[in-house]
């Protein structure tokens, strides 16, 4: 068996993508997985060795000492190849490079641009900032053995550097099952992180302009200075795993994507997207960016302006008042991702770059 390390010190070790896609299918695909992550003990779920990184108090304290500890254990691990997924272990990617290893960027955000948006970034170095990272992004991924993205516009960017291949957000169809959704009242659902740029206070204006009853989750990361208290009328359910995402799927009939148009936002293909779909759920979504061809082609769900909380609390009630074409559009949905947009489909691509840079 061919050893590979799988690196985060960000994201949990039961994130969507790097465990329950990339990992999994990979020590099913017959490669020895070792991933290091932010954990409380070791120990080795669905034929993965998880080796555990203790939690950082603080986001500088992750960046440095945490970092450190990572690439330690990275060493010690002794794999043919590593896999990382966030921008602050460009270093650490480097070092293994200078060691002999192959190394894999996966890149999941146009980070240049997320800067510009970091509110703890003070807004007159941002700018600055992004111009840096972006030049020091560049020198590191012409040095790595293969970048990977998750849309295919980020991956047309990132083939002027370096062999780069797009592994989407596609849905692992085995976990959704096709079902009939009620509709005696709407049940909103957003799964991920929740901030401004994400839309967290488009769906709580347009939460406010639904009437009659209704429920409105909401489950993911809120930032620190972010209460859960002071969301109403959404209800906040946490971070919740795989599991619990999709028990939540069962009870909603409605998903829920309001980006803002910044960043990367305007491209359409998020996990949550997928999932939605799968589960047979009408989605609306924006009307800006690659978000109303995405729909016109798939013809699951409804663009609205993200900022007009009217317009989407109409929406809402479109879907309620008009059940069976709410049917008919998370039909359509469903029938698009078993065609196309299957996790099974995207890891083809994601095990043929590995068996290429590995010979």
């Amino acid at each position: 068996m061919r050893k590979i390390c799988i690196l985060t010190s960000v994201h949990t070790p039961f994130d969507v993508r790097i465990f329950h896609k990339e990992a999994k299918s990979l020590a099913s695909a017959g490669y020895e997985v070792v991933l290091i992550a932010q954990h409380e003990k070791e120990e080795t779920i669905d034929g993965v060795n998880i080796i555990n990184l203790n939690r950082p108090r603080n986001r500088i304290q992750r960046m440095t000492t945490t970092v450190w500890s990572l690439f330690r254990k990275a060493i010690a691990v002794d794999a043919e190849l590593y896999h990382f997924h966030d921008p602050e272990l460009i270093p650490v990617g480097l070092m293994l490079r200078r060691l002999g290893k192959e190394v894999i960027f996966d890149i999941h955000e146009d980070t240049r641009r997320q800067i510009t948006r970091k509110q703890y970034i003070p807004l007159l170095l941002r700018s600055c900032l992004s111009r840096v990272y972006g030049l020091c992004e560049d020198f590191a991924c012409k040095r790595f053995s293969a970048l990977v993205t998750p849309q295919e516009k980020m991956t047309l960017r990132y083939r002027a550097l370096n062999a780069a291949v797009t592994v989407e957000n596609f849905v692992d169809t085995s976990l959704y099952q096709r079902r009939q959704l009620d509709w005696s009242k709407p049940v909103l659902f957003h799964a991920g992180a929740l901030t401004e740029d994400r839309g967290l206070y488009n769906m709580m204006n347009a939460a406010r302009q639904i009437s009659g009853e209704f429920l409105f989750y909401v489950a993911g990361q809120l930032s620190a200075k972010t209460k859960a208290s002071t969301l109403y009328p959404l209800t906040y359910l946490g971070v919740l795993g795989q599991e619990a995402i999709v028990e939540v799927y069962r009870r909603a009939n409605i998903g829920i994507i309001l980006y803002d148009n910044v960043g990367q936002y305007s491209m359409a293909g998020a996990i949550k997207c997928y999932e939605y779909m799968a589960s047979c759920m009408p989605i609306i979504m924006p009307d800006f960016g690659e978000w109303a061809g995405f729909n016109d082609t798939c013809r699951c769900g409804i663009n609205v302006n993200v900022r007009d909380a009217k317009g989407v609390a109409a929406a809402v009630s479109y879907l309620v008042d008009n059940p069976d074409k709410a049917r008919q559009m998370g039909e359509n949905g469903r029938k698009w991702v078993e065609k196309s947009y299957s996790w099974q489909s995207a890891f083809e691509k994601l095990l043929r770059l590995y068996g290429e840079v590995l010979t």
